[in-house]
């Protein structure tokens, strides 16, 4: 019976592959979306020489870096093509759709994987113009990976067992889990820069956080100092 539950989820997947790849096809019939492709293109280069002059230092890139980071780390979407009649049908057998959810799970996993690494792609010109390390690239690459894993078995969870948390702990969990980011790459890059770092971190913390202090930011606040704390 497990193995029906399986077959059941790789036989929606195809079929959702199967729509996909029709509007991929409509999509990409059309000339005109090739002038668009190459005007995002052109956009992305001015974009990333915009942002190499805006971003001077390497504090600030690591800031902005880690937040765009954090929101594709804290969003985790779990795909299980699920419908809505199936809570009539798969209810009575509760109990057996272990297999089902593990197949949603790892194929949202690799969705959100590849999220992950394609944005790395990105940004990965402005990365090299700021550290200039390949091997800092891809241990945060890898750094970024587990995070998601982490991030996607705490949502299958929650799915799977029904079980919610209250804001003040997903909002701890996501702000401790952005800015970790940050700090495993300064720990990755060297102890060289670290008390100068340290003085820009707790300036911008000062600014940022303290100065207008409301619930959420305190929370952030204590994050961030623990995890300061962590690393150095």
């Amino acid at each position: 019976m497990s193995s029906l539950w399986g077959k059941l989820f790789i036989r929606r997947l195809k079929n959702q592959w199967e729509k996909e790849r029709i509007y991929l096809f409509r999509v990409f019939s059309n000339s005109g979306i090739f002038i668009i492709i190459g005007f995002l293109m052109y956009l992305y280069v001015k974009l990333l020489k915009w942002f190499d002059l805006i971003i001077t230092s390497r504090f600030e890139f690591i800031i902005c870096f880690s937040v765009i980071m954090g929101c594709f780390l804290t969003r985790n979407p779990l795909t299980t093509f699920l419908r809505e009649t199936d809570i009539y049908f798969m209810l009575p057998a509760e109990s057996e759709l272990t297999p089902y959810f593990k197949y949603a799970f790892y194929y949202s996993l690799f969705i959100q994987a590849l999220k992950i690494i394609v944005l790395m792609l990105i940004l990965y010109p402005l990365f090299q113009s700021k550290t200039g390390n390949h091997i800092l690239f891809f241990t945060t690459c890898i750094i970024l990976l587990f995070l998601k894993y982490l991030n996607m078995n705490v949502v299958f969870y929650i799915e799977k067992k029904g079980i919610f948390f209250s804001c003040s702990v997903y909002y701890k969990y996501s702000i401790a889990e952005s800015f970790l980011l940050s700090h495993s790459v300064i720990f990755a890059d060297g102890w060289n820069h670290k008390l100068s770092f340290d003085n820009q971190a707790n300036i911008y913390i000062a600014k940022r956080y303290v100065v207008y202090p409301n619930q959420q930011r305190t929370k952030a606040t204590v994050c961030i100092l623990y995890l300061f704390e962590l690393v150095y």
